[in-house]
């Protein structure tokens, strides 16, 4: 079962990776910078996650990856974009709960 995969966390990476055009300035000078916070909402918790951002170059497997997933859930999307790996760091990371 896929649910018993995501148990053991030393069989899957930690890394969250996105797809943006290629030489987007944005992602440009995160990199530049190395570090950026993902920060978003789901359901009552606020997520700020301090990462690593860094361009996977075309060759490297998870590149490859990341684009097939993405082109099922964005048929439009073409092979002209840059894969951007983040590598969190959680010790510098927050979760915040949202109470109404």
């Amino acid at each position: 079962m896929s649910s018993e995969f995501f148990l053991d966390k030393h069989k899957f990476s930690d890394a969250l990776f996105a797809t943006f055009p290629k030489k987007n300035k944005f992602i440009s000078t995160i990199v530049k910078k190395g570090k950026c916070i993902l920060d978003f909402i789901h359901l009552s918790t606020n997520y700020r996650i301090e990462c690593t951002p860094f361009i996977l170059d075309e060759d490297e497997n998870a590149w490859e990856n990341v684009f097939w997933h993405n082109l099922n859930f964005n048929p439009g999307l073409n092979k002209d974009i840059d894969v951007v790996k983040f590598i969190p760091n959680w010790k510098k990371s927050k979760l915040i709960r949202i109470s109404e």
